[in-house]
């Protein structure tokens, strides 16, 4: 295998300007607060991106080739994605002004058992 082949080079010169533009980005960088939800600097557009980029994913772009291999029931499970959507908007982001200083659901859940909250 040829690791100096064009398609390698490309691969690594990606990944060193990553690494380059997170250390460069980074350097101010304090605490595990700032790095994690960046002194709430995002807006609803990138956190709404976020959620759906994270819930939806790569694995729902062969949906069209499942409908036609398996048949009209694959549409009706890939509805339980939709469904499930719904859910989260309407059971359970309504509670979520309750975990409003906290950088994750779970670090809050555990920072009330810890201190008897």
């Amino acid at each position: 295998m040829n690791y100096l082949s064009t398609d390698h080079l490309i691969v690594y010169a990606f990944l060193l300007l990553t690494l380059f533009i997170g250390l460069w980005t980074g350097k101010n960088i304090k605490d595990i607060k700032e790095y994690a939800v960046t002194n709430k600097k995002y807006g609803t557009a990138v956190l709404l991106l976020t959620f759906l980029a994270t819930n939806i994913g790569g694995g729902t772009l062969n949906s069209v080739s499942g409908v036609f291999t398996v048949g009209i029931i694959r549409t009706a499970a890939l509805s339980g994605v939709a469904a499930s959507m719904l859910i989260i908007a309407f059971l359970v982001i309504p509670h979520m002004h309750r975990f409003k200083t906290a950088i994750t659901i779970g670090a809050s859940t555990w920072q009330q058992a810890s201190v008897g909250g």
